[in-house]
């Protein structure tokens, strides 16, 4: 599973409501090493039930190696903006959730989240900003409703790089657009 800006998410999600403080966390390029653990079943019942014993066997392959892998460490780089840290509290479209601010203060933001849904989900976020240009957050959710469910735990400690962005939309790779000449594809005449 990749944790790739998963303080942008944190943030985004999790910014208090108009009128609450912020994190006071500087804006910019921020270098953030996560830690996750992930364990259990990340598909609903009905699904795991419509499934055929060689899919099902495969799919709990595929998560005893997930699982024996144990924590897993990525360190990658996310833009916090103004925005970001100003942002109401939100949820992502593709469930019904709802969120509550358990405590907000420039030191600390603590958040539950409870979903309902195809996928019932409830986790807890805990961002502590010790200083302007440092922090540590944990992410913890609990989802589903198979004999197995889906735990997923997140370390996150960042630390402010820069007050600069890197440009999001920079040159991916398996984003561009092809512009090769349909000339240069043409295919073979039938031979008869």
């Amino acid at each position: 599973m990749r944790t790739l800006n998963w303080i942008a998410l944190v943030l985004a999600a999790a910014a208090p409501t108009s009128g609450a403080q912020t994190l006071n966390l500087r804006t910019g390029t921020w270098e953030m090493t996560t830690q996750t653990t992930v364990r259990g079943m990340p598909v609903p019942r009905a699904t795991l039930e419509q499934m055929s014993p060689p899919q099902r066997a495969e799919l709990d392959a595929a998560l005893r190696e997930q699982s024996a892998a144990g924590r897993q460490t990525e360190v990658s780089r996310a833009c916090i903006a103004e925005e970001d840290l100003q942002r109401p509290l939100r949820t992502a479209p593709m469930q019904a959730c709802t969120q509550q601010v358990v405590k907000a203060n420039a030191g600390l933001l603590e958040t539950r989240l409870a979903c309902s849904g195809e996928f019932p989900t409830t986790g807890r976020l805990r961002i502590r900003a010790p200083a302007p240009d440092r922090l540590d957050a944990v992410l913890e959710l609990n989802a589903g409703d198979s004999e197995d469910p889906f735990v997923l735990r997140s370390e996150i400690s960042g630390r402010w790089l820069e007050a600069v962005c890197e440009d999001e939309d920079a040159y991916d790779e398996d984003d561009a657009e092809d512009t090769s000449d349909p000339k240069d594809f043409d295919e073979p005449e039938d031979e008869l």
